[in-house]
């Protein structure tokens, strides 16, 4: 317990906010685990597939950008996902340079398969808010994020 002795009023909410917003993002981890472990999937591979899943081939850089990923981790992420037949890397035809990731068969059946109970873990954990609450928060975290 923070000693009321040693900090301000307005440095223990501040404490109180972070330690309330890890103890979120546990939960939400351990819901999250759920899915993964149905997949056999890391955190960040889930990203990709779910990302690619939902807006089809992207670039490297543009699946660096929205899954909020670095791009060390993203290589080692790609090739393991491109050695488990998942995704295929392709030259973009526009820029040689650069490449663009998709989903295989196999890839798309993974996620098919997974998402619709990755969605029922989601709205279970979030079930206690109701919808104005949900967007009082991603309002909140927005803000919060623009900082």
């Amino acid at each position: 317990m923070i000693s009321e002795q040693q900090y301000s009023p307005d440095e223990r909410l501040d404490f109180s906010v972070i330690i309330a917003v890890f103890r979120a993002m546990q939960t939400v981890k351990k819901s999250e685990s759920i899915t993964l472990d149905r997949g056999k999937l890391t955190s960040s591979q889930f990203s990709v597939l779910e990302t690619l899943y939902h807006k089809g081939p992207l670039r490297v850089c543009e699946l660096l950008e929205k899954t909020l990923s670095s791009g060390g981790n993203m290589t080692v992420v790609l090739k393991n996902l491109q050695q488990d037949g998942l995704i295929l890397k392709v030259k973009d035809p526009e820029d040689g340079r650069a490449f663009v990731v998709q989903l295989t068969g196999k890839g798309f059946q993974l996620i098919d398969g997974i998402f619709p109970d990755h969605i029922k873990e989601v709205q279970s954990l979030l079930s206690p808010l109701t919808d104005e609450e949900k967007r009082e928060l991603v309002r909140i975290l927005k803000k919060l994020n623009r900082i």
